[in-house]
């Protein structure tokens, strides 16, 4: 009939094509509509079978007839049947129907062209409604649709779709249409989308960062790809940090956690990747941003605004005064009690110590040592719960829970140790590494490895070891009375700490364990480097006997790590000349 009518056929389109798109839905195969409902609570299957459907939508006879006619749609003829088509697309309930709208606003798109740009706002309204299916299927054909659309549209038009895509991730992360539009649209139009970048990356980036899980994995990745596609690398966030910076700021300020997590995910990248580079008006603006939300209750998630307050500090001027701010927000926060995320934020406070050089170690060290030993953590697991209602999986979890906690509190210690703080090591020295060896003794493994790292950055950081070191003074040249636990001149304080740390290195050689080995011989290579700059020939000879006499001990172990470092230290001993004191 349409081949034989010609376009005498046009005039009376606005009325058939609208019967055509209809009646695709209502001629669907009841059992793949049933099957699909049956499947519902398994979304891959479900998506898969709505697939199947949605082609068969496509190339049904009455799709056909409706590509027929297509030659003989103008934008008059458009007009007159627009109204039919956007009330089909907002109302009709029907897959096939609501698949065949979609494909139709594809086709006339392509065929009417710019010619359509009035009614193109209206489309892309109506098409809007699909975006927001309940059906994931439909939602991705009509993301394919606005892809077409943005081509005709006018700016205002553009303008508003990306404002709506925003509000709508914002709503709702989970729909998958937001990134599916903006990729259709990509694929479609790069050209035109380069001159929207202002309102696509914001929201790009920080979509990539949403906290992941079993069922957002596969959202996350699209993000991820989409940002690939539109502004790769480091130079992508870089250039556009002018209007990423708004986005995390609004974040931040909505009541959600989930928002405030991945905020803090999206500022943690920024200063990972950019690190030294950013300028310094924005560190300072993301940093303000962090601490003002570090502020109040803790809420899942809390912690990456700490990692993210910890990576900023990587290029920032140890000496401003914000400095002070940082590691006070970051030491109240690792006084909170619930141990998970105490372990968390003691993480960030030593990356922050660590990096700005900050000496706070008397307050950490009041703060958590008491955590390492093995009474106070027990009177504190029985705080928790009463250990006869517990279970054994209970039992092991929480058990898990302290043990990393106190391994974190060995990291924390050693990146708190004060580069700079002659006063505070004068004052800690010696009590830090004997409790240390104490702890050592009743520790579990994991603990005992961080607790010799800890004991590593000690040794590497110990002011005591440099052969001019002297104890501090205070005004008027009167020694500063500190208390040191059998203490002296230097050479006798050099002499007990080289004392104390092989024990501990002789203690754990004699362990089963790799990575004790490993971080024993760490500490060995360092002291032979200290002791070496000091040119301390007797505290060396020291530690070249404990060495030998324990060497059997480390070469048991076969892995290369532990017989790399055995040979550096037997090569570092021998180019070094001993003589009889």
């Amino acid at each position: 009939m349409i081949d034989s009518s010609g376009s005498l056929i046009a005039p009376h389109l606005p009325m058939l094509i609208p019967c055509l798109l209809k009646a695709t839905g209502e001629v669907e195969s009841s059992k793949l509509s049933y099957l699909s409902t049956r499947l519902g609570a398994d979304n891959e299957a479900q998506e898969a079978v709505d697939t199947v459907r949605a082609e068969a939508a496509k190339s049904h006879h009455t799709m056909e007839s409706i590509s027929k006619c297509m030659r003989y749609i103008d934008f008059k003829v458009l007009e007159e049947m627009t109204p039919s088509v956007l009330e089909l697309i907002k109302t009709n309930i029907i897959l096939g129907t609501k698949i065949a709208c979609a494909h139709f606003v594809c086709l006339i798109s392509i065929r009417v062209g710019k010619e359509m740009s009035p009614l193109v706002g209206k489309y892309l309204a109506a098409c809007f409604v699909g975006l927001k299916d309940h059906n994931a299927t439909v939602r991705k054909y009509y993301a394919n649709a606005v892809g077409h659309l943005v081509g005709i549209a006018k700016e205002k038009s553009i303008k508003n779709l990306f404002v709506k895509l925003d509000e709508l991730y914002m709503e709702n992360c989970a729909n998958r249409s937001v990134p599916l539009t903006i990729q259709a649209i990509n694929k479609r139009h790069n050209d035109l989308l380069k001159d929207y970048l202002d309102d696509v990356l914001p929201l790009t980036f920080f979509a990539k960062h949403e906290e992941p899980n079993d069922e957002n994995k596969s959202n996350i990745e699209l993000w991820k790809e989409l940002w690939n596609e539109i502004s790769p690398g480091d130079a992508g966030i870089r250039m556009n940090l002018h209007v990423i910076i708004p986005k995390l700021e609004k974040s931040l300020d909505e009541a959600s956690w989930l928002r405030k997590t991945q905020a803090g995910n999206a500022i943690h990248t920024i200063a990972m990747r950019l690190s030294a580079t950013i300028e310094e008006g924005d560190r300072m603006r993301l940093i303000n941003l962090l601490l003002s939300e570090l502020q109040g209750r803790t809420f899942k998630g809390k912690e990456r605004l700490l990692h993210a307050l910890a990576a900023l500090c990587k290029g920032l001027d140890r000496h401003h005064e914000i400095t002070v701010r940082i590691v006070d927000a970051a030491m109240r926060e690792c006084r909170k009690e619930e141990p998970q995320y105490r372990t968390l934020a003691l993480q960030a406070l030593g990356d922050i110590l660590e990096e700005l050089e900050v000496d706070r170690f008397e307050e950490v060290y009041n703060m958590i040592w008491y955590l390492l030993e093995e009474k106070e953590l027990r009177k504190e697991e029985s705080d928790i719960a009463p250990e006869k209602t517990l279970t054994a999986d209970e039992r092991n979890k929480r058990a898990t829970i302290f043990n990393k906690l106190k391994e974190t509190v060995c990291e924390t210690l050693g990146k708190s140790w004060p580069k700079h703080g002659v006063a505070t090591q004068y004052k800690y020295q010696m009590q830090f590494v004997e409790r240390s060896l104490l702890c050592l003794r009743s520790s579990t493994r994991p603990v005992q490895v961080s607790l010799l790292g800890a004991l590593c950055k000690f040794v590497e950081r110990l002011c005591v070891f440099a052969s001019d070191s002297a104890p501090p003074v205070e005004e008027g040249n009167q020694e500063k009375k500190f208390k040191i636990d059998n203490g002296g001149s230097r050479d006798v304080i050099v002499e007990k700490i080289c004392n104390e740390v092989l024990s501990a290195v002789i203690y754990a050689s004699a362990l089963p364990h790799t990575g004790l080995k490993k971080e024993s011989l760490n500490i060995v290579l360092v002291l032979i480097k200290r002791l070496t700059d000091a040119k301390d020939l007797k505290n060396l000879t020291l530690v070249k006997t404990a060495f030998e006499e324990n060497l059997a001990n480390f070469q048991k172990d076969p892995t290369p790590e532990v017989r790399c470092r055995v040979n550096d230290i037997e090569e570092k001993f021998s180019k070094v000349s001993f003589k009889d004191d």
